[in-house]
């Protein structure tokens, strides 16, 4: 992780028992919040780091991807675009990201259109140097900057923690949070939040 000394018991969740029985979109927000975080955490993080371990490293990379556009929607409460997706980044990564945000949705969207880094229609920004883990992440060394996937991933979750620390803990000072979420998630009456995992 970019951040060597972040401490996740600083965003633990504190609230009080709350009981609903219902539809999910009339649901309150902390029903809706704990089953995308739960989605989050419990499937698709676990299913991008078996994607890894597998030597899926590309496939990594674009679960990766996916799950800040999956969560820009939710933090913007619209379509996820570049000006949400750098909005998400800026608002939820080490500030050593904020150099190369724009480098990121670039080789974002060069990966899902192209399944390569480098997107042969547009001109590119500054070349990343990929790699599986290193510690050298975001550093510049011999004028490539590094980018490793593992610490991407890492960095993702972290981003994912505190934004929905934010939303539960702080919705007093974060209400267009609320707001954005709330849209998102009742689009489509709630159908298009999560994705529910069957066992074959």
């Amino acid at each position: 992780m970019t951040l060597a000394n972040w401490n996740p018991d600083n965003y633990e969740f504190d609230f009080e028992p709350v009981y609903y029985e219902g539809e999910m979109i009339h649901a309150p927000l902390i029903f809706k919040a704990d089953k995308v975080f739960k989605y989050l955490i419990t499937i698709v993080f676990p299913d991008a780091e078996k994607a890894f371990r597998g030597g899926g490293e590309i496939s990594c990379l674009l679960m990766t991807f996916s799950i800040v556009e999956y969560i820009t929607g939710y933090h913007s409460g619209k379509q996820s675009s570049e000006k949400t997706f750098l909005s998400f980044i800026a608002s939820y990564y080490p500030n050593e990201y904020q150099c190369i945000s724009k480098t990121l949705y670039r080789m974002r969207s060069s990966l899902v259109h192209n399944l390569v880094y480098l997107n042969p229609w547009n001109p590119t920004g500054e070349d990343l140097l990929l790699e599986e883990n290193s510690i050298n992440h975001l550093k510049v060394i011999e004028g490539k900057r590094i980018f490793s996937i593992t610490y991407f991933l890492e960095d993702t979750r972290r981003a994912t923690i505190i934004y929905f620390h934010d939303l539960i803990m702080k919705t007093k000072d974060y209400p267009d949070l609320v707001t954005n979420f709330e849209t998102r998630f009742n689009k489509k009456g709630g159908a298009s939040a999560v994705m529910e995992k069957t066992m074959s």
